[in-house]
């Protein structure tokens, strides 16, 4: 059986926007590699205990407020699995300094996402890319001025993530709303996916596919290639491990609360999801029922934010 690694991790960031690595030693496992400052978890110690007496032994800094979570996962290497605590810290006492002899840097955010990392951190690089917020669309109903016009409003409000969900409508309505879509989404430097067939990522050059679990769940293997984005949706235990193993690079765990949109049966609450959330390798929105509102809360949870249908649409 592997060993199980607690480790808890800071992704320290300037206020205007450099984030600190550090490198590791000669003679560590990675070696060579750029990393984030922190370390393995003592016995008794909380995550954020271990993260800060790391930070302080590391690079020599105080943690001066409550570090916020960015992404709770686990890894797996060849012989051991890393239980990754991630939190962002913005503000904290001291400058940071080599108290290990290690070298550190600091890079924009452009250059964190290039850097040579152990593979685990590629979760960590994907939260730091994605927005606290995503929009998916509601459903089309045959008027393709309104449908786009709205969504411009939203992107002039600041989305930066969109799914482009339009269960129902053809092939070819689906691929002509798509390519407005994404032009609109370009010009305001929005990430755009589309929820349908795989064929449509590679026809229109979208930024990647969002697949439903009962889709997911008929797979073996992932279905885009690692230069697209794929996202699902994920109810219960099953769906989150199947999608650890397909390989997906974020999902939405729904319904937290009663959708706005339409009537839900069940609901998770926000405690079953975060239990949800914690199992997941990947970044992770809670979805169903929320407004903005409930993205700081999220937060705290673990989640890398909310998703909305109805109040972002509506807003």
């Amino acid at each position: 059986m592997k060993e199980l690694l607690g480790v808890s991790v800071g992704v320290v960031r300037q206020k205007h926007g450099l984030y600190l690595l550090s490198l590791r030693n000669q003679g560590r496992t990675f070696s060579g590699l750029w990393e984030f400052p922190g370390g393995k978890i003592e016995t008794g110690e909380s995550a954020v205990q271990a993260l800060t007496r790391e930070l302080y032994e590391e690079v020599g800094i105080k943690v001066s407020t409550e570090p916020i979570p960015l992404i709770n996962f686990k890894y797996e290497y060849s012989d051991f699995i890393v239980d990754m605590h991630v939190y962002r810290l913005d503000e904290w006492e001291g400058s940071p300094t080599s108290c290990e002899g290690q070298k550190l840097m600091w890079v924009t955010l452009e250059e964190l996402l290039s850097s040579k990392m152990p593979d685990a951190n590629q979760s960590i690089k994907l939260a730091l890319r994605l927005p606290n917020t995503s929009l998916i669309t509601p459903d089309f109903e045959g008027d393709d001025l309104s449908y786009l016009n709205q969504l411009e409003v939203c992107l002039s409000n600041g989305v930066k993530l969109v799914q482009l969900r339009m269960p129902g409508s053809s092939h070819v309505c689906v691929a002509r709303i798509a390519r407005e879509a994404l032009v609109l989404c370009r010009n305001h430097m929005a990430t755009l996916l589309i929820n349908n067939e795989p064929s449509l990522v590679r026809e229109l050059h979208v930024d990647g596919l969002h697949l439903p679990s009962y889709i997911l769940k008929g797979l073996t293997e992932r279905p885009i290639s690692e230069q697209s984005l794929l996202s699902t949706s994920c109810h219960n235990k099953n769906e989150v491990a199947h999608a650890n193993k397909i390989g997906v690079d974020f999902g939405y765990i729904c319904p937290i609360k009663k959708p706005f949109s339409h009537d839900s049966s069940s609901t998770l609450g926000w405690e079953a999801a975060a239990e949800l959330a914690s199992l997941a390798a990947f970044p992770v929105y809670a979805l169903g029922g929320l407004k903005r509102g409930d993205t700081k809360h999220a937060g705290k949870l673990g989640f890398q934010g909310v998703s909305m249908v109805t109040a972002l649409w509506r807003e």
